[in-house]
C-alpha cells in the first residue's frame, strides 16, 4: 500500500469513493455526487491537496484539504476529508 500526490487520471476512483460516501453514508454534509471532470479539476487547480491510497496499483482511498472559510480569521485554517473504499475496511469481530 502506497500514498502519493493523486493526478487527473486518478479522478474516476476518486470519484467512485466520494460518491459512495455522498450517496450510502451519514457522514457528509454534501449531498451532490462528484463528476469525474470536477475532481480532475480540482486535482488540477489545487496541487498537492489531493493524496490517494493505492493498493496493488488500484485507487482505495483518497484525502483532500483546501481552504476552511473566506476571511482573514480563517486565513491558516484548512478543512481536510479522508475516505477508504469498503473493501479496505476490516472491522474486528
Amino acid at each position: 500500500m502506497i500514498i502519493r500526490p493523486a493526478h487527473a487520471v486518478d479522478a474516476e476512483a476518486i470519484a467512485a469513493i466520494h460518491n459512495a460516501v455522498i450517496q450510502d453514508t451519514l457522514v457528509t454534509f454534501t449531498t451532490e455526487t462528484r463528476t469525474v471532470d470536477s475532481v480532475a479539476t480540482d486535482i488540477s487547480n489545487r496541487p498537492g491537496q489531493y493524496l490517494v491510497v493505492e493498493q496493488n496499483e488500484q485507487v482505495v482511498g483518497f484525502a483532500a484539504q483546501g481552504p476552511f472559510r473566506g476571511g482573514p480569521g480563517y486565513a491558516h485554517s484548512r478543512e481536510h476529508t479522508i475516505h477508504l473504499g469498503s473493501g479496505l475496511i476490516k472491522l474486528a469481530p
